[in-house]
């Protein structure tokens, strides 16, 4: 708000700025914004500098008030702890040659962690073992949150939706926190596979309406891998590697074998395309995924499985 004055009168200051001073290390920029009311439709907004101040309005009337909002965004790679102030002023048009700066501060301390380094799980794979009279089966793991890294909200969800159960879908772990045993069930209906459970984040003080940050990535997947060693077909393994580089003419698919045990009758299987093809929208090539089709068979059925008859050897 300006509240300046002059022989007891408001007055209007022009010439509204900002800039940032950072104390140490600069590990982010800050965005300023002005807003009338509400915080929608801000009426200027600057990406402060520390070299230099950042116009935010040429005017502002005597008793004029605005909210402000102010916005961090740090680099990436970044951790640690900084701190700042954010410098604002306005001058004051006097009689003489030389206006009259009028500024202000706010400081600033910001505590910058990377949710997925933070979050760990016990286990790489949580593997399941089905039992040969109930055909059902669990597991347990542990979610771990580093030391330093606040409070951090979990959800967790399979993946696909409707295949295994998770105990809790939902946590929050402290500052340096290790979780319950997470129980994971693979009921009767679920097939001999591996599936997937998805971790998001919520830190502390974050917004809800906010996107959730994923922790699915290379070195993050929690991957859940259901067996049953009675079962008559028997895959090699369950993860294939279809990078298509155009230098090299004979990469670009992968094979697994699959092995009937039970060897006195033939058997029927079917091949589950979903998740290749959910691959596929994530940034897998299609023709690394045509490729990797037109190795299981010769048809694909509307639901994009292969189904195909498996003789003994």
């Amino acid at each position: 708000q300006n509240n300046c004055s002059s022989n007891g009168s408001p007055i209007a200051l022009s010439n509204l700025e900002a800039r940032v001073e950072w104390q140490g290390n600069e590990i982010g920029t800050f965005t300023l914004a002005l807003y009338h009311g509400e915080l929608s439709g801000a009426l200027s907004a600057a990406e402060l500098r520390s070299g230099y101040f950042k116009k935010l309005l040429d005017r502002v009337d005597a008793e004029k008030s605005f909210d402000a909002k102010v916005s961090f965004t740090p680099f990436g790679g970044t951790n640690g702890t900084a701190n700042a102030k954010i410098i604002i002023r306005a001058k004051n048009k006097s009689e003489s040659d030389k206006d009259q700066i009028i500024s202000s501060q706010v400081n600033a301390q910001i505590h910058v962690i990377n949710l997925k380094e933070c979050i760990s799980f016990s286990k790489d794979i949580v593997v399941i073992e089905k039992d040969a009279k109930t055909q059902a089966g669990s597991s347990d793991f542990t979610i771990s949150n580093k030391a330093e890294c606040g409070q951090v909200k979990l959800f967790l969800s399979a993946l696909p939706s409707d295949t295994i159960e998770i105990s809790k879908t939902e946590l929050t772990l402290a500052d340096g926190a290790t979780s319950e045993a997470i129980q994971v069930l693979a009921s009767k209906g679920t097939y001999p596979g591996q599936y997937g459970i998805q971790v998001k984040a919520q830190a502390a003080g974050q917004a809800t309406s906010q996107a959730l940050t994923s922790l699915i990535e290379k070195d993050k997947i929690l991957r859940v891998r259901v067996w049953d060693s009675g079962a008559c077909l028997q895959l090699d393994k369950y993860e294939f590697d279809v990078f298509d580089n155009p230098q090299i003419p004979d990469d670009g698919f992968d094979s697994t074998e699959l092995a009937n045990y039970c060897y006195q009758k033939d058997a029927s299987f079917k091949v589950d395309m979903q998740s290749f093809l959910n691959a596929a929208k994530d940034g897998l090539k299609w023709g690394a995924l045509t490729t990797l089709i037109g190795l299981l068979g010769d048809s694909l059925n509307k639901k994009f499985g292969y189904t195909h008859r498996l003789k003994n050897r």
